[in-house]
């Protein structure tokens, strides 16, 4: 919903159908977070301490990409005029682990 012209997120406008918080590259959803995603294997080790937002493709300044339908493919990484005029939209970004 938008408040004095600003996007703004709340839960409270979610509904079954949306994704959950979590979710894998197949947009399923996931059985850990960033907090608690094990490693593939004992041998292997992460090289960061911290998540980091996938900047690649088409994404804003912050890593997020906007739609008007989550489960669509037309997600772009500007926020145009268009998205504005609707009450709502979809945003996500993409945090990957080294």
């Amino acid at each position: 919903f938008f408040f004095i012209g600003k996007p703004k997120f709340s839960s409270n406008v979610l509904n079954q159908f949306d994704p959950a918080p979590w979710t894998d590259r197949h947009g399923c959803p996931s059985q850990t977070d960033v907090y608690d995603t094990p490693l593939p294997d004992p041998t292997w080790e992460w090289v960061h301490r911290m998540w980091l937002i996938d900047m690649s493709g088409d994404v804003d300044e912050g890593g997020w990409e906007y739609s008007f339908n989550f489960h669509g493919y037309s997600w772009h990484g500007n926020q145009t005029y268009e998205f504005e005029l609707f009450v709502g939209y979809y945003s996500k970004a993409t945090r990957i682990e080294l």
